[in-house]
């Protein structure tokens, strides 16, 4: 019998349609469970349960076999432990598996931009036509936003992308649109619309010359007017996809106006401008200015955060939604005090965002009772990923079989890979990356299986290294590709 308080172990898909009803993790509700008595789906959940019950029921010996296997991989291997500094503990927010998708999603979204503008036969791969791009986008969506839903404030940092900013830009958009829009209490499926018109809204770059992007000068007039057609392309490209249509093809033409009358292209000001497009321009303003840009580096997040709640540019409601869901100082997030020492956030003050609780060599600092220092610095990490380079990657199952594939995402936190074939979701993988002419160990489960195209298969690992040798071997290999 179904019951509130259950967790969906799998997407819930319409029976006719294939279309995600409730995305896997999805905590149920006694709406939800009356929705899904209505529909009739409940021996569905009710086997999916069950299937996940009796695969935790073996959870130890998998366990076990894993651990000796690790052995075999490397000598004085360690304990399984997460190699990345300041993690948050328990489940995360967003998961390997779920950064490889919304990559893969974006990526598929802008070659088919790019391909409707070429026209050329062929330019556009079979699983990249554009409905089916589409839908990838959206099950990436309906996944993060099953994720957003159980997101505390102070757990925003884990949803932030850090990447090549054609990446990191549309997924941190949709990101920031979402928790914006739950602030405000919009339903789900409004959400959900936001979140896809995040990460389309500037999808007419695609048709941008790569070197007006790139440049680092000063834009002439006449460059300026070139960058801003991107809005028009936007929607000549949304509208070529048939489900294109609505909020996402109309906050794509107005994103950029502001309330003050001072966006573009038309100057609408004031109740002209849509929520939806206020909601969608604060989040696409504010990512932009944490992040480095070829003309200028990185706003400060305090300085972002503070041009944000003040500009007239947008409307005291989704200022005050923002400033709700999203903190400049973050738990998690490592900084540089005025003293000259580093600190880890380990709390926010929601009433002094500015002013948030530290740790600083052991000892527990609050800001709001410590007039006397201040954040000079955030310090951020290291970039981990590099999407640009392709390694061969040998893979053996825990029952011997064996294949090859190649990365097309490489991180400390796990590999995006392409194959022949997709093993199934949690499977134990045991791989070998050839990094720098030499191989390098790892071990993982399957986190994410993507959409095939032809006989290629997407899926991505996450992993730990199975040795402190192999761990800084696979570091200084990525970080050589820089």
């Amino acid at each position: 019998m179904l019951m509130p308080g259950l967790l969906l172990e799998s997407d819930l898909c319409h029976p006719n349609t294939g279309q995600i009803l409730l995305s896997r993790g999805t905590v149920l509700t006694e709406g939800f469970v009356r929705k899904i008595e209505r529909l009739g789906l409940e021996s569905a959940v009710e086997a999916s349960l069950q299937q996940a019950a009796r695969k935790r029921q073996g959870e130890g010996d998998e366990i076990a076999e894993l651990t000796a296997a690790l052995g075999t991989l490397g000598e004085n291997s360690p304990a399984a432990t997460d190699p990345r500094p300041g993690r948050l503990q328990g489940e995360p927010v967003l998961d390997y598996g779920l950064r490889v998708e919304g990559k893969m999603a974006i990526s598929n979204l802008l070659d088919c931009a790019r391909g409707l503008k070429d026209r050329h036969e062929g330019s556009i791969r079979s699983f990249q036509d554009c409905e089916i791009t589409w839908g990838i986008a959206k099950g990436f969506i309906d996944h993060l936003l099953a994720r957003i839903e159980r997101m505390d404030l102070d757990r925003y940092p884990e949803c932030r992308l850090h990447d090549a900013y054609s990446f990191s830009h549309p997924f941190n958009t949709a990101v920031l649109s979402m928790l914006t829009g739950e602030a405000l209490g919009q339903g789900r499926d409004e959400i959900r619309e936001l979140g896809l018109a995040g990460l389309l809204a500037d999808i007419g770059l695609a048709w941008v010359p790569p070197a007006l992007l790139e440049k680092s000068g000063r834009l002439s007039s006449q460059e300026l007017e070139q960058l801003r057609e991107h809005v028009r392309h936007a929607v000549t490209i949304l509208k070529e996809f048939q489900s294109g249509r609505g909020l996402i093809v109309h906050v794509a033409a107005t994103h950029h106006e502001r309330m003050d009358g001072s966006g573009y292209p038309r100057g609408l000001e004031g109740l002209g401008v849509p929520d939806g497009a206020q909601i969608i321009g604060l989040a696409d303003t504010y990512d932009a200015m944490l992040s480095d840009r070829p003309y200028r580096k990185r706003l400060e997040p305090a300085v972002a955060y503070q041009v944000m709640v003040s500009s007239p540019s947008f409307s005291k409601g989704v200022v005050a939604a923002f400033r709700r869901r999203v903190s400049p100082y973050p738990v998690g997030t490592r900084v540089q005090l005025s003293s000259g020492q580093e600190a880890e956030i380990v709390e926010v003050n929601p009433d002094k965002p500015l002013r948030p609780v530290l740790d600083v060599d052991g000892a527990r600092i609050d800001l709001a009772a410590a007039p006397e220092l201040r954040v000079t610095r955030h310090v951020v990490p290291r970039r981990y990923t590099r999407l640009a380079h392709r390694l061969p990657v040998q893979i053996r199952t825990r029952a011997g079989h064996e294949w090859n594939a190649t990365t097309v995402d490489l991180s400390l936190e796990g590999l995006g890979l392409e194959g022949d074939r997709t093993p199934p979701h949690g499977e134990k993988l045991f791989l070998t990356v050839t990094a720098g002419g030499q191989p390098v160990h790892v071990v993982g489960q399957v986190v994410w299986e993507g959409a095939r195209s032809g006989d290629r298969a997407y899926f991505a690992v996450s992993f730990v290294p199975s040795s402190d040798a192999d761990q800084r071997q696979l570091v200084d290999a990525i970080w050589s590709m820089a």
